[in-house]
């Protein structure tokens, strides 16, 4: 897939990444080099293959489609065999929620089967997962 960009004005550029391991795929869009948003969701060798883990956007960059194109993008990435189709979690921030609505994600009537997740928790998932990842980094260095 060709790595097209999207301006978001006249001044602003955005470019995407895409990153793959057994246990997951992440998706970053940057401006000026820098991480302005990303999609993770859980790899074929996960607990939950498919399960989206994290999206998130800088402040500054909400409200501007970026994480509805992430999304958009690993849809065109499963479509490609790249990875595999990400899902829609069950356990959401109140923003997430609004998110999976907007990008036709499931939604849930009741409010008992999704689960509420607090930016504590979402910075402990955020810390496991760089660990991880450095650890993959390791691992891949003394191949």
């Amino acid at each position: 897939m060709a790595n097209r960009g999207l301006w978001l004005d006249a001044k602003t550029y955005v470019f995407f990444k895409f990153w793959a391991s057994q246990l997951e795929y992440e998706l970053f869009a940057f401006v000026d080099n820098v991480t302005v948003a990303e999609l993770v969701w859980d790899g074929p060798e996960s607990y939950n293959p498919g399960e989206i883990l994290w999206v998130g956007t800088e402040p500054g960059y909400r409200r501007k489609g970026i994480a509805s194109e992430l999304f958009r993008r690993a849809r065109k990435l499963t479509n490609l065999g790249l990875c595999i189709e990400p899902i829609h979690s069950q356990s959401r921030t109140h923003q997430g929620r609004e998110w999976s609505k907007k990008v036709g994600g499931l939604v849930f009537t009741d409010d008992n089967n999704v689960t509420t997740i607090t930016q504590e928790t979402l910075d402990r998932k955020a810390a496991n997962r760089y660990r991880n990842r450095q650890r993959e980094k390791i691992i891949f260095e003394r191949i």
